[in-house]
């Protein structure tokens, strides 16, 4: 009778002890592919800002290259389809053009080369709707809307 009582206390014991092992292998797997996730997560915003910024400031020195344009407009998106919270703030102030992400602190800056430096920057807009990028030439102005 000691004997089966022992026995039994075994198998409770390895039982518990295999339990504890597994449910912690698991929760170290678990970690290591959130972990992944988030690495890839945040390269994947850092070439998506820059991505947005050089789009940016490739139609702004595009459309700054017209010799007989003294106003022009373009009507853009930029709509990712990684998330749906992968929305950027762009402002332009001071000869910058500003990108962010906003619900995160990363932002990339960009000065939109070949372009006058007599030119006034205007404007902030979210990438959440269609994005109208505006030069007017007579007033020495680059605004986004």
């Amino acid at each position: 009778m000691i004997k089966n009582s022992k026995k039994s206390q075994t198998l409770i014991l390895q039982f518990i002890l295999f339990f504890i092992i597994g449910f912690s292998v698991f929760l170290i797997v678990g970690n290591f592919f959130r972990l992944q996730s988030n690495i890839f997560g945040s390269d994947i915003n850092d070439y998506a800002l820059k991505l947005t910024n050089s789009y940016i400031s490739g139609n702004a020195i595009l459309m700054f290259d017209c010799k007989g344009c003294d106003y022009s407009f373009i009507n853009f998106s930029t709509k990712m389809n990684t998330r749906p919270d992968f929305i950027f703030e762009i402002k332009m102030s001071r000869r910058l053009l500003n990108t962010s992400l906003v619900l995160t602190s990363k932002y990339d800056i960009s000065s939109i080369h070949r372009i006058n430096e007599s030119v006034t920057f205007v404007g902030k807009a979210s990438t959440s709707k269609p994005l109208t990028l505006t030069i007017n030439k007579t007033k020495n102005e680059l605004r986004v809307d």
